[in-house]
């Protein structure tokens, strides 16, 4: 009884938690190192947006992830999965003149946490090449540390301050129907 009083309790209370960030940009360390950037785009939704270079080859990966996030537990606690586009140029050995491309598709689960203006991030994605390509399946898994630019509060103080100056305008323009003279 006590178990389900708890879980009905937690259940009740997800919708209070989410991502506390409106942007966040840093880097990402792990199998490919670089920067990334996730913006949020709708509730509990955000794009990431990761440019990533390999250790041992002239490697570049560019790739765009949407995640649905998913809060747990604690306040500003996700786990996160999602998918996306990758494409990559690779060239194998630095001596050799033959560059490499491969065009694929991303899947994405991770958990992330946002203390103040960082939020720190581990996720695992597993890639899926199309066409010609010389491997079909690649992994990486890294942690990402961003520093939040916007937070969500920020955001939602700006829209009520908007949407106040739009009210004040909107009042001064209405026509007074009744007013009495003399």
């Amino acid at each position: 009884m006590r178990l389900q009083v708890s879980i009905c309790l937690l259940i009740i209370q997800l919708p209070l938690f989410g991502q506390a960030y409106f942007t966040a940009g840093g880097v990402r360390l792990g199998t490919e190192n670089g920067l990334s950037v996730k913006q949020r785009i709708l509730k509990h939704s955000t794009i990431e947006l990761g440019i990533l270079s390999g250790f041992k080859t002239d490697y570049l990966s560019v790739g765009v992830d949407y995640h649905r996030h998913y809060p747990i537990f604690i306040r500003n606690l996700n786990l996160y999965a999602g998918l996306g586009l990758v494409s990559q140029r690779f060239q194998p050995q630095a001596f050799e003149q033959d560059v490499f491309k491969r065009h694929g598709v991303t899947f994405t689960g991770g958990i992330e946490a946002t203390l103040g203006r960082v939020n720190v991030a581990w996720d695992y994605k597993p890639m899926f090449f199309l066409g010609n390509s010389d491997r079909l399946f690649a992994s990486n898994s890294g942690i990402s540390i961003r520093y939040v630019f916007l937070r969500n509060k920020d955001v939602k103080k700006w829209e009520r301050e908007q949407d106040k100056k739009h009210r004040k305008k909107n009042q001064r323009k209405r026509p007074k129907l009744f007013h009495r003279d003399g």
